[in-house]
């Protein structure tokens, strides 16, 4: 009689096993799936704005082939007309207006 009961315990043991990894594998089939629904999900949308850029870039080209686009050239400068009030010169603290000085002796050349 107790070899029976021992024998029962151990084959319940053995299927509660066997019930525990069935649902373990159910349970990682499901998070599986949910995870590649929205994996599809995301690529489907990153595919969609890479066809998006894609169309932009194409119909940018189709326009810069009729109008040419703008071509740097680069910042110009402009020559300020020596004693312009409009755009005084600065100087850093403590130089004794040396910049001042200096600019006012170029101008006096030039005039």
């Amino acid at each position: 009689m107790r070899v029976l009961l021992v024998i029962g315990v151990v084959v319940l043991v053995c299927l509660l096993l066997v019930v525990d990894r069935a649902l373990k594998i159910i349970r990682r089939a499901e998070r599986r799936r949910e995870v590649n629904q929205r994996l599809a999900a995301v690529a489907a949308a990153a595919e969609a704005r890479d066809e998006q850029r894609r169309t932009v870039r194409e119909e940018s080209g189709a326009i810069t082939s009729v109008m040419p686009t703008i071509h740097d050239l680069g910042p110009r400068h402009v020559d300020l007309a020596c004693g312009s009030s409009s755009f005084p010169i600065r100087t850093r603290h403590g130089d004794g207006g040396a910049a001042r000085r200096q600019s006012r002796r170029t101008c006096a050349g030039l005039t």
